[in-house]
């Protein structure tokens, strides 16, 4: 009897001791996959906190981009105002004539802003992708035309003074200087036909990433992904998906939108008092909802 009870305190001293071992393993264990997981979780939370983050990103800097296109046009339409009533219609309709003529005016300064950052920024859409590296290329190349452009206009200015200083007569001064000022004029006029090109980029990118914004992901797999669709090549999932082609077929779907857009945005530029028009107080709005829900609860039917 006592060998029995000898052999079972053995026993259960073995076991508590291996359940101690279990235990601190699978604590041991647990811990490290409660970590692992965590560190998982972590991860995919900041990447997509990085997508939603770039996709915010895209959305300020083209609505800031927006504005400095159409205040640059705003800008190079008064220059050229300017232009016409203080050098070609004077020199046009040959007022003091036999005299020297050396009117001119400001070349603004101009620039487009687009932050650079959104080279890099995760767009999770190759549309978006693709037009951001289009307005970068097309936006830099605008700046230093804006730049040369001034030197041009002041080249202009310079050659009116040689020409005086180099004793030209005043007719053939006069003669030259409205020459250059009205090259010059052609030469602002194909500039702001360029910028409405650039509005529409921006507009299409815009509208596009508005779907990305609101989380429009059946729409954006409808344009973009190439799931559950058939393809009898590699060749033509490339050419749907990876080529200036794709781009093209989006721009058509998305046309109504943009043109929508573009007008409101228009109309803002010309009225920008109407912004305000749908403001209205707290009380207005409170009264509003109160007359919309009575209305609806059958209180003003007669």
């Amino acid at each position: 009897m006592e060998a029995l009870i000898t052999y079972l305190a053995d026993e259960s001293t073995l076991f508590f001791k291996w359940q101690g071992l279990v235990g601190s393993f699978v604590g041991v264990v647990g811990a490290l996959l409660v970590t692992f997981l965590g560190f998982v979780l972590n991860h995919f939370y900041q990447k997509r906190k990085q997508v939603r983050d770039g996709v915010v990103q895209t959305e300020i800097a083209l609505a800031l981009g927006i504005n400095d296109i159409y205040d640059t046009e705003r800008h190079l339409a008064d220059f050229l105002e300017r232009l016409n009533r203080a050098v070609i219609q004077p020199l046009r309709s040959n007022e003091n004539p036999g005299q020297y003529f050396f009117n001119k005016t400001n070349f603004p300064p101009l620039s487009i802003h687009i932050d650079l950052s959104l080279l890099k920024a995760k767009h999770r859409s190759y549309y978006v992708h693709n037009k951001v590296l289009i307005i970068h290329k097309n936006i830099e190349q605008a700046n230093r035309m804006f730049r040369e452009m001034k030197v041009e206009y002041e080249s202009v200015i310079d050659m009116g003074r040689f020409l005086i200083t180099r004793g030209a007569t005043p007719d053939n001064q006069r003669r030259e200087y409205l020459i250059n000022n009205q090259s010059f004029r052609k030469f602002v006029i194909d500039m702001i036909a360029q910028l409405q090109i650039a509005k529409k980029v921006f507009a299409q990118t815009k509208t596009y990433n508005l779907k990305l914004l609101n989380k429009q992901r059946i729409t954006v797999w409808r344009l973009e992904g190439i799931s559950f669709k058939f393809f009898c090549n590699k060749k033509e999932i490339e050419k749907y998906k990876g080529t200036l082609h794709c781009l093209d077929r989006i721009d058509s779907v998305i046309e109504d939108e943009v043109n929508k857009l573009m007008k409101e945005v228009e109309e803002r530029q010309i009225n920008p008092s109407n912004q305000d028009k749908t403001r209205r107080s707290f009380k207005e709005c409170v009264k509003t909802i109160y007359n919309e829900t009575k209305s609806k609860l059958g209180f003003f039917r007669k």
